[in-house]
C-alpha cells in the first residue's frame, strides 16, 4: 500500500481473504476487496495491468501464477520461489526485497512504459499451463524410477 503513496494517479486493488493490517492503511487510490469469490477475483486479476507483491517470504503463489496468466506483468521481491517464477527484465520485475516503496514505484512506472505483458503471459502457459506441468512431473518419476 505504500507504493500507492508513490503512484498517485494509479489505482490499486488490494484483494485479500480477511481483513488486518490492509484496511488501516487506506489511501484515495487503494480499493480493498475482501473475501471474493473465486469467478470475482479472477475478473479483477483480468482487468489488471500488473501484480505487485511485497512479500518478505513466499513460495511461487497461485495467484502469481494467475496473474502472470491474465497478462498481468508481476513486480515482486527476490525471496522464496518468486525469482525462479519472474524472469527479471523479460516477463517481470524481481526486485531486491530491501527496497522502500519509493524504488518499487520507480519500477511499476518504468514497466507501464514497457511491453512485459506479453510476456507474461507467454511465460506463465510455457511454465505452468496443465501439459507443462504434467510434463514435468512425468520427467521427475520418469527419472527417479529408473535404476
Amino acid at each position: 500500500v505504500d507504493v500507492a503513496d508513490q503512484l498517485p494517479t494509479h489505482r490499486f486493488t488490494v484483494c485479500a481473504p480477511e481483513t488486518g493490517e490492509v484496511r488501516r492503511s487506506l489511501h484515495a487510490n487503494v480499493e480493498v476487496k475482501i473475501g471474493l469469490p473465486d469467478a470475482e477475483l479472477q475478473a479483477v486479476v483480468g482487468r489488471s495491468t500488473f501484480f505487485l507483491s511485497t512479500s518478505s517470504s513466499e513460495a511461487v503463489p497461485l495467484t502469481l501464477v494467475e496473474a502472470m496468466a491474465s497478462g498481468c506483468v508481476c513486480v515482486v521481491p527476490d525471496v522464496g520461489g518468486f525469482p525462479g517464477a519472474v524472469k527479471d527484465g523479460i516477463d517481470g520485475i524481481v526486485y531486491p526485497s530491501t527496497w522502500s516503496a519509493f524504488q518499487v514505484a520507480r519500477v511499476v512506472r518504468q514497466i507501464l512504459a514497457a511491453g512485459y505483458q506479453a510476456n507474461a503471459r507467454r511465460a506463465a502457459v510455457a511454465s505452468h499451463s496443465i501439459e507443462a506441468m504434467v510434463g514435468k512431473y512425468q520427467a521427475f518419476y520418469d527419472d527417479i524410477l529408473r535404476v
